[in-house]
């Protein structure tokens, strides 16, 4: 089998004591290891900015995160399932929910085995007719309407807009 003398430690090693990069550099896998621990602590803002720069500027990487994030959830394409969408207990419509908080309507599971069921190690039930399309205050309050008197977030929202509806 072939050795190779490690340019840092100066020890002859084995090949397969060698990463890829460090035959090329000449450095066995610890001396190799330690040279990165040592720049990882050097140049900490560097990396963190580098890693930063990778989401802030890569729209398409966002996008992509994002879809996988949401067919996981519920096994589909949640920005264009909500597209054309209304709350279904105030009516709040889709682009009035952007403006006001900046993110799509949210997506309920009616029989509650959504992101729960998931934490647990289950298959979330995804299928249309258990999904339901709810702003950020009432999916706050249909989620806590099991308490008789709710005063969590959004509560405010969702009394005045039950009222409006009567």
């Amino acid at each position: 089998m072939d050795e190779i003398k490690c340019g840092s430690c100066k020890i002859i090693k084995n090949v397969n004591e060698y990463s890829k990069s460090g035959i090329k550099y000449k450095k066995c896998k610890q001396c190799k290891s330690e040279q990165d621990k040592k720049y990882a602590i050097k140049n900490k803002e560097k990396i963190a900015e580098y890693h930063h720069n990778l989401w802030r500027n890569n729209t398409e990487r966002k996008k992509s995160n994002r879809l996988y994030v949401s067919k996981i959830r519920f096994g589909l394409d949640a920005d264009n399932f909500v597209k054309g969408k209304s709350c279904e207990i105030c009516g709040m419509t889709n682009q009035e929910h952007l403006d006001k908080w900046g993110e799509r309507l949210n997506i309920n599971h009616r029989n509650n085995k959504g992101r729960r069921a998931m934490k647990v190690g289950l298959k979330p039930d995804n299928n249309i007719d258990n999904l339901q399309v709810l702003c950020r205050a009432c999916h706050c309050k249909y989620g806590n309407s099991k308490e008789q008197n709710y005063t969590g977030r959004g509560h405010k929202i969702w009394e005045t807009r039950k009222q409006s509806m009567i």
